[in-house]
């Protein structure tokens, strides 16, 4: 999985800015756009005989995330080979307050997924 995470770094750091793996670390006093990417649950096959590994991508930004983010997004995650928006998963939304300047943040979640047979 970790080589997995490595492409995932290398196709999101495309974007050039903050970009967290598990959960950000930022101060409450900067601004809060940033994307962070993690594991989900991973998704085995009814006959126990696959995995698929699982992505998500927390897009962040103080105000809206851009009409056109969910395309950018998919698209450098494209790069990674095997690795595909969920089919099972809508793209999710949440808001928050900035904790310093009460200003609405949005929060985008995309899921992604690569399927994985067992060679066993």
């Amino acid at each position: 999985m970790e080589g997995l995470l490595d492409k995932v770094e290398a196709a999101l750091a495309g974007f050039g800015e903050n970009l967290y793996y598990g959960m950000a670390d930022i101060g409450k006093d900067e601004p809060w756009d940033y994307i962070v990417y993690f594991r989900e649950p991973t998704p085995v096959s009814s006959n126990l005989t696959s995995i698929s590994h699982a992505i998500g991508v927390w897009v962040v930004r103080e105000g809206f995330v851009a009409d056109d983010m969910a395309d950018k997004v998919k698209s450098a995650m494209r790069e990674v080979s095997g690795l595909r928006l969920s089919r099972e998963q809508d793209i999710e939304f949440d808001y928050l307050h900035h904790p310093s300047t009460g200003r609405v943040v949005e929060a985008m979640l995309m899921h992604f997924v690569r399927p994985e047979k067992d060679r066993r």
